[in-house]
């Protein structure tokens, strides 16, 4: 009796430990791999400035696969939704173009951050941003890293744009047009953007990059290089009117909203 009963703990302690075994060797396997993959999609992170668009270019790669909030500054949600990967729609009201929200997103998200977040407007659709915008996220989802998609020459673009101004826009989507064709303008109590550019980044500011269209990605470090209250004073630049004439100069700017001079990681795509 006494032999039974110690052969049937010591069967009952083998089978727990072989189970407890397997269980281990189980989860060095494809869940793990499994879990890894799933953060390397979530540390990339799309932040979508919408007015009218229809957001259809959403479908396509490599957009489809990551993760993305919509800023949505119209009264209406006809937009395509990727439920999967839709984390929210944040209605804001319509001012400042994409700049306000760009801005508006560091300042509510500053720390909870994506590893990388891309900034892109509402009308990637349109053929001068639709192939760059791809590029650009390919590059991201490869290197990780703080990405402009720009032209760049040799000299400083305080300098090459130092008269820049800008007293009417009207938007250059078709879809936006149809809901307003308001062309106004507040203009910037600082002007051009050369003075602009110095009042706002300092005397020794300096970058090759212009940005058009405000097609970037930056990653939670280069936004943290400055603190949260660098980005609420910008913001006040952009947050009374629907058009900003300044909301025209941070788009040719936006490089050194991050840093005053170029990072040795910035990588740069057209």
């Amino acid at each position: 009796m006494r032999i039974s009963s110690s052969f049937s703990s010591l069967s009952l302690i083998i089978i727990l430990a072989s189970s407890f075994i397997l269980l281990l060797f189980s989860f060095s396997l494809s869940p793990l791999e499994g879990f890894e993959q799933k953060e390397d999609v979530a540390a990339i992170e799309m932040v979508i400035a919408r007015y009218n668009e229809s957001l259809d270019w959403l479908k396509e790669d490599p957009f489809v696969d990551i993760p993305h909030i919509v800023y949505n500054k119209s009264d209406n949600d006809n937009f395509h939704k990727l439920e999967k990967k839709l984390k929210r729609v944040v209605p804001l009201k319509n001012v400042g173009r994409e700049t306000h929200s760009y801005l508006q997103h560091i300042v509510d998200n500053y720390d909870a951050l994506a590893d990388v977040t891309v900034f892109l407007p509402g009308s990637v659709d349109l053929s001068n941003k639709f192939d760059r915008s791809k590029t650009l996220v390919s590059s991201v989802r490869d290197s990780s890293a703080t990405t402009f998609s720009c032209m760049r020459g040799d000299e400083n673009i305080k300098d090459v744009l130092y008269d820049f101004s800008i007293d009417k826009y009207m938007s250059s989507h078709d879809k936006n047009k149809t809901i307003n064709s308001d062309d106004s303008m507040k203009l910037s109590e600082i002007r051009p953007f050369g003075k602009w550019f110095t009042a706002n980044f300092g005397q020794d500011a300096y970058s090759t990059c212009s940005p058009w269209n405000a097609l970037f990605a930056v990653t939670r470090e280069d936004i943290r290089r400055n603190p949260k209250e660098h980005y609420e004073k910008l913001l006040s630049q952009v947050d009374n009117h629907q058009n900003h004439e300044s909301a025209h100069y941070f788009e040719r700017a936006w490089e050194t909203v991050f840093s005053a001079t170029p990072l040795p990681t910035t990588k740069y795509t057209w």
